[in-house]
């Protein structure tokens, strides 16, 4: 606020106050109006469009503003390998447009091969095109660069049930996940299916 007191056509500044509030419980218009505020003095801001994109995501009904915006980011920034991942996962909520979002996943990993982020998600993308063994191996890798992040594991494993013999290897995943997050009762079922002969 200082700094936007001192200086009111600082944009970095509309941008880092927007970022603050949007992490605050009900004031996400007010770091939208934050975010537009910066468009308003430096349309190319790269990061006021990222970060409206991302305010916008969060508010229901505004998907196709938050994908205008993500999409001039990536116009912007087009070597910026968050710039793809984000548009992507906007994309992805539609599922006309899968496609795309693929395109936008595949883009972030010929600049970063190394997005755990962008391997999950084009993943999930796969597999909602039906693409279950590609999606398979986009979670492997996410898994191997992060292997940390228990999630993935569930990803893994909801793919591998959709393949014919492969649930041993599912109910593997889902033990390792289990052994992370104990108190997911939904997967601890699956896990109890598998073992039944049930799945």
């Amino acid at each position: 606020m200082a700094a936007i007191r001192l200086k009111p056509d600082y944009a970095a500044a509309h941008v880092n106050l927007g970022s603050a509030l949007g992490k605050m419980p009900g004031r996400l218009e007010e770091a939208i109006a934050q975010f537009r505020e910066a468009l308003r003095i430096q349309p190319n801001s790269a990061a006021a469009r990222e970060n409206l994109g991302t305010a916008l995501l969060r508010t229901p009904g505004r998907l196709h503003e938050a994908i205008a915006q993500y999409e001039a980011a990536v116009r912007l920034t087009p070597g910026d390998a968050w710039a793809h991942v984000n548009l992507g996962s906007a994309l992805a909520a539609l599922p006309e447009r899968t496609g795309d979002a693929i395109a936008e996943y595949e883009a972030a990993l010929r600049l970063r091969p190394d997005l755990a982020d962008a391997h999950n998600n084009l993943g999930l993308a796969l597999e909602a095109q039906g693409r279950t063994d590609e999606a398979i191996e986009e979670f492997g890798e996410a898994l191997r660069l992060t292997p940390a992040v228990a999630e993935i594991r569930l990803n893994i494993a909801s793919a591998l049930l959709r393949v014919p013999g492969r649930e041993n290897e599912a109910a593997a995943q889902l033990e390792a996940y289990l052994r992370v997050k104990p108190d997911d009762e939904q997967a601890r079922q699956v896990l109890a299916q598998i073992r039944s002969g049930q799945r």
